[in-house]
């Protein structure tokens, strides 16, 4: 990987130079102008960590501010939250990019995810990728997709970039718990930290 100056373009293809986008990010909290809208988009991973402790809090604070129709993504250990200015949150899983959507335009939706000390257990609904500008979904059980353009497609590439970066490739290969025999993706455990 080669080396990037402060001076240069930030390789997240924000436009901004490397020492005001991504530069020292991990250590502290950065505002960002949103470009749809000029409204300031916090992000921060540390923020997560030290505020809410636990995926169930990360969740909590994302559903607030798709409630609240504001656009906000953070970071925990391999997670992604995002929520939209149209009231959509979504949790991401970068490992493998299993997604689960936790609300769909302001309203809350029914989902599964149990936490203990050890482990947490999500049941993924959804894959995700990510295309230009598009934010990609497959459905596990209908196997149909969604694209979605007024996603932070941007914002949610740099924070996957953040984490590679802080999380050792062989620690990512162990999230994922092996599934059971004749259970099926997104109904699986993740050991998250």
């Amino acid at each position: 990987m080669a080396k990037i100056g402060r001076n240069e373009p930030c390789p997240c293809g924000s436009g901004l130079k490397y020492k005001k986008c991504c530069l020292g990010k991990e250590a502290e909290e950065t505002e960002l102008k949103d470009e749809s809208e000029n409204e300031t988009v916090e992000e921060s991973a540390e923020e997560t960590l030290e505020e809410s402790k636990t995926v169930h809090g990360a969740v909590d604070k994302i559903k607030e501010a798709a409630q609240e129709k504001k656009r906000l993504v953070m970071t925990s250990g391999v997670l992604i939250l995002f929520s939209t200015e149209e009231g959509d949150a979504w949790l991401l899983e970068t490992t493998e990019q299993d997604a689960l959507q936790l609300m769909n335009q302001g309203k809350e939706l029914d989902v599964l995810i149990e936490e203990n000390p050890e482990t947490t257990t999500v049941e993924w609904s959804h894959t995700f990728k990510l295309k230009k500008k598009l934010f990609i979904v497959t459905s596990y059980k209908e196997k149909d997709q969604q694209i979605y353009e007024e996603y932070p497609v941007k914002k949610i590439i740099a924070a996957m970039k953040g984490i590679k970066k802080r999380i050792p490739a062989a620690w990512a290969g162990m999230v994922h718990v092996p599934l059971k025999e004749g259970e099926e993706p997104g109904n699986q455990d993740d050991a998250t930290e």
